[in-house]
């Protein structure tokens, strides 16, 4: 019998299987799976116009049944279950039936109940409630390296996507995000560069990102997720005080384009690095693929 299937990872690594094949322990009745919206509209006459839309991040709530033949079991079941939710943080997992893949998102439990046993299925009825703290997202982390070698012809760039070599640039690079919102991403640039900067470019080759750091550094480090933003620049041994310092924030005018904590746009986009004439590093780029609803 094919059915979804639920689990928790709470920040110790340890995994709880909300539905197990013997059924001992089952979510039941899965509510919250899909998406709502916060919208404002302005009337026109007999049209509205949409000032505002944001999707909401809601709450996932389940019958959490927990059985075995001995009634202190059951209770003991529940026991453990509040052990392990008391590691936060903590993250569901769900995957789709006749699927392999698996989709998480980042919860926090906002109440969970404990009844009597049912005199009808002899069942732990517990009801959990949890308020999801980010979006759907792929369980498997997308990862990008791009590395310099030498050769008889030169330097190139080995990579899985096609990209194009500049004197001193890494162009084109090819990134797809198959999800349906904007993602976050982690970008690692490791070697001397001096004034690195990249740009991301959307299928029309139109700019819509661009990060630049003033200097001379060994390494740097970016991660756009809202709960996570950070940069590391790392020069002589010591990571530098102060990182936000070195950002070139012209890079974004005249046109706002985005720029340090950049998100990357559903489908294809393109990255180009300008990392100094020194540059003999590699670049990695993470990412996981972002969804309203799965």
């Amino acid at each position: 019998m094919q059915y979804r299937k639920f689990k928790l990872l709470n920040s110790r690594g340890d995994e709880y299987t909300l539905t197990e094949k013997n059924f001992k322990v089952f979510a039941n009745n899965p509510q919250g799976l899909g998406f709502s919206k916060s919208i404002s509209t302005l009337r026109l006459g007999d049209e509205e116009v949409l000032l505002y839309s944001m999707v909401n991040l809601d709450t996932i709530s389940f019958e959490l049944l927990f059985w075995d033949d001995d009634l202190g079991e059951k209770y003991e079941k529940y026991r453990e279950f509040m052990s392990f939710i008391s590691f936060k943080p903590l993250m569901l997992y769900y995957q789709r039936p006749n699927s392999f893949d698996w989709f998480r998102r980042r919860i926090e439990i906002v109440s969970l109940g404990k009844t009597e046993v049912s005199f009808d299925d002899s069942m732990l009825h517990c009801p959990l409630n949890m308020k999801t703290l980010g979006f759907w997202e792929d369980d498997i982390e997308h990862i990008l390296e791009i590395e310099k070698t030498e050769t008889e012809e030169g330097k190139i760039y080995p990579i899985t996507y096609p990209i194009n070599y500049g004197s001193n640039s890494l162009s084109g690079i090819q990134v797809i995000s198959q999800g349906l919102l904007d993602t976050p991403v982690e970008i690692y640039v490791n070697g001397y560069t001096e004034n690195a900067e990249w740009i991301i470019y959307d299928s029309n080759d139109t700019i819509y990102g661009r990060t630049k750091f003033i200097g001379e550094f060994d390494s740097i480090y970016v991660n756009s997720r809202e709960s996570e933003e950070d940069i590391k620049l790392f020069k002589n041994g010591l990571y530098l005080d102060n990182p936000l310092s070195y950002q070139d924030l012209t890079v974004g005018s005249p046109n706002e384009i985005n720029i340090t904590f950049l998100k990357l746009k559903a489908g294809q986009s393109k990255i180009s690095f300008l990392l100094g004439l020194e540059f003999e590093g590699n670049v990695v780029i993470k990412w996981r693929n972002r969804y309203v609803s799965v």
